[in-house]
């Protein structure tokens, strides 16, 4: 593949000896399938020993299970406990205590695949056939790119490792504000929950005072609570969407315009964030208005 789109402001690291490892999510993901797995075996057992469920219904449910920890077991766990170390000349992938070094020269394809927003993967092809997949979900996977690039030009067009390069460095930034938006959990408890409930309250008191029936007062509340929290969880995730894809292109141009130019804009994403925050007060707010307006009309 000839190296004919060679961009001047962006030159591959050569010399890297980085270890990377896969992200923090995909270790959570294996231990709640593991989880999952379990919790589904020991419903089933208990209801076969307590409440006569048939043996049928058991072997369907086990097949799920087996399922669960099937995918946990060949799947995550390989990843979950996997390094990948780029050195100057080779890749070495540690996969569960077995190692498998790859001499930077010894590749002979690359193959890209990309999904627009979501990430993408690359596998590398070596003479016996063999092919290793790299996604962007192994934290800075654009150096295993770089190494190669670095050791042989003429493998990859510099057009697809800068496209790989950005959507790599976009994942894990997205990644990092999903991340930072965790530790955030006195926000979150306080925007998906306290502020439904006291909504809520609020305008089951105000119902209660307007029908005078205690009976009515629990129904609302826990109508109200159910469909605040759903808005609430809904705004958020759209209004964060929204703000992610703002940020997505933003960083998207800038990459583009200098390659080199990674690091996250930190000053920039907290400007988004209150702003989208103040948008999902306010829409929220106004639903309570509406709901409490709506009491008032049907008294």
């Amino acid at each position: 593949m000839s190296n004919s789109t060679v961009n001047p402001n962006f030159v591959p690291r050569s010399n890297l000896n980085r270890t990377l490892t896969y992200r923090p999510h995909v270790k959570w993901t294996f231990y709640l399938v593991i989880l999952a797995g379990v919790a589904i075996s020991f419903l089933e057992i208990v209801d076969v020993l307590f409440h006569g469920t048939s043996f049928t219904q058991y072997l369907g449910h086990f097949a799920l299970s087996a399922i669960l920890f099937l995918e946990a077991w060949l799947l995550l766990k390989p990843l979950a406990y996997s390094t990948v170390t780029v050195a100057p000349d080779k890749i070495t992938l540690d996969r569960l205590s077995k190692k498998i070094e790859i001499p930077l020269n010894a590749i002979i394809a690359i193959k890209f695949n990309f999904i627009p927003y979501l990430g993408g993967w690359f596998s590398i092809t070596l003479p016996d056939g063999k092919t290793y997949k790299f996604t962007v979900v192994l934290e800075r996977s654009e150096y295993v790119l770089e190494a190669i690039a670095s050791s042989n030009p003429q493998l990859i067009s510099t057009e697809s490792l800068m496209k790989y390069r950005r959507i790599a460095i976009l994942a894990d930034h997205g990644w990092a504000r999903f991340y930072d938006t965790l530790k955030e959990w006195k926000l979150l408890l306080t925007k998906f929950v306290g502020l439904p409930i006291v909504a809520a309250l609020l305008i089951s008191l105000l119902q209660l005072a307007l029908q005078k029936n205690p009976d009515y007062f629990k129904k609302a509340f826990f109508f109200d609570l159910f469909l605040l929290v759903a808005l609430s969880l809904l705004l958020g995730f759209a209004i964060g969407t929204i703000a992610d894809l703002i940020i997505v292109n933003r960083d998207k141009a800038r990459f583009t315009k200098e390659p080199q130019a990674t690091l996250r804009d930190i000053p920039y994403e907290n400007k988004i964030r209150a702003r989208t925050t103040l948008i999902h007060y306010c829409i929220f707010g106004l639903v309570v208005l509406l709901l409490i307006t709506l009491s008032y009309l049907r008294s």
